[in-house]
């Protein structure tokens, strides 16, 4: 908003007295006008300070975030979303769908320059900031924060029909650690464990997926003894008060979503510098049982070639639009999407080759983002994305 000045001259100030006139009825039929009394008036003299009504508040632009600089997305709806930086312990807001970013404020976090912190809104004032043992919340849309301690060392904050969830690792020892899921119905401001605890072993790579307020996922591994853990899935379909293990097929790493009862789940297999092994698989019933689509193996004793996935690049995230149609996150590859329940996958973004892919954040089936090594990008149809700012490599890229 411009400032508007008033700026009063020095000198007289001159005074112009308009006289109004009435018209009267004449006797005879004639109409004449006649002056009629009015009050005195007060005349300003020279040394009379006239009174000036104050400029109208202004409020000062709030610094600039480029593209580049940010770390984790979270949109409440098409035009307003929130995220993390990379430079500091700031927020920025968007109102134009992402297009330009502000700094909202602090919020007060390790100094570490490289902790990274994820976001998480459930409504326009509500959110979360969270990582490496802490939690910040905040009622009034990220202007303040203060801190909620964990329940050890939040992994992922998720939202869903007005309900926030916590996925934390406790008692860990070395790489592994137990899980534990908290929740808050008031927005963050009060926090308590659930009943139950998923029997996993979670760290790097743990993903907590919410398909409604009763229903949850959490990706983790099941002990075997030892050291020795293999992949495995708790699931809750009562809002935390119970949880089960279901069979995760993958060899080891696995991104997981769903949309609705139909789950997608992308594994890794064996691995190289810049690929590995690829599978896709599904599931109608909940987990219960899994159907292979789609497989690009590159070990000698894995499943044969299925369908068409490029072994290029690390799974970093999917994200189930219905049982038809994915988004799929490779790192050092690009971003991929499947029409076809997840047996073919074609580049969704022009170029092909991203050193950097993630975080995807989908609002519901038209309205997704994602960032790509220091790019934002948008789709509002589902199908298009739009390049909105940034330049790849470049983290100080001035926003376009």
């Amino acid at each position: 908003m411009s400032r508007r000045a008033v700026v009063a001259a020095g000198g007289a100030v001159t005074v112009l007295l308009i006289v109004a006139l009435q018209v009267v009825d004449d006797p005879g039929g004639d109409e004449k006008s006649s002056p009629q009394p009015t009050e005195p008036l007060e005349i300003l003299g020279p040394d009379t300070v006239p009174t000036v009504p104050p400029p109208p508040k202004t409020v000062a632009a709030r610094p600039e975030v480029v593209i580049g600089d940010l770390n984790n997305i979270s949109f409440v709806d098409p035009d307003h979303g929130f995220a993390t930086t990379h430079s500091g312990r700031r927020i920025a807001i968007t109102s134009d769908g992402g297009r330009t970013w502000s700094d909202h404020g602090a919020v007060f976090l390790p100094e570490d320059p490289s902790l990274q912190f994820g976001v998480e809104f459930s409504g326009p004032q509500d959110g979360v900031v969270f990582g490496k043992g802490h939690r910040y919340v905040t009622s009034d849309g990220g202007a303040t924060w203060t801190e909620r301690p964990a329940d050890g060392d939040p992994i992922a904050v998720v939202a869903s029909g007005g309900s926030l969830w916590t996925l934390s690792g406790i008692a860990c020892v070395e790489f592994r650690c137990e899980a534990a899921v908290e929740a808050s119905d008031d927005g963050g401001r009060s926090w308590r464990r659930l009943e139950a605890r998923p029997a996993l072993s979670v760290g790097n790579g743990t993903e907590l997926v919410r398909v409604d307020p009763q229903t949850g996922y959490v990706t983790g591994g099941r002990h075997i003894e030892g050291l020795q853990y293999e992949p495995a899935i708790a699931v809750t379909r009562d809002a935390g008060r119970s949880w089960s293990l279901l069979k995760d097929p993958c060899p080891s790493r696995s991104v997981v979503d769903a949309a609705g009862a139909e789950l997608w789940l992308v594994c890794a297999g064996t691995a190289a510098t810049v690929m590995e092994s690829h599978y896709v698989f599904r599931s109608s019933d909940g987990g219960v049982t899994w159907n292979l689509v789609a497989a690009a193996p590159l070990g000698p004793n894995e499943p044969p070639s299925l369908g068409s996935i490029p072994a290029s690049g690390h799974i970093s995230q999917v994200i189930a639009v219905s049982g038809s149609r994915a988004w799929l996150a490779l790192s050092r590859n690009g971003l991929f999407v499947s029409n076809d329940g997840g047996t073919t996958w074609e580049s969704a973004l022009p170029d092909d080759y991203y050193d950097g892919v993630g975080p995807l954040d989908e609002l519901d089936e038209q309205h997704a983002w994602v960032m790509v090594h220091f790019t934002l990008w948008r789709t509002t149809d589902g199908v298009t994305w739009e390049h909105l700012g940034g330049e790849l490599g470049s983290p100080g890229a001035p926003v376009d």
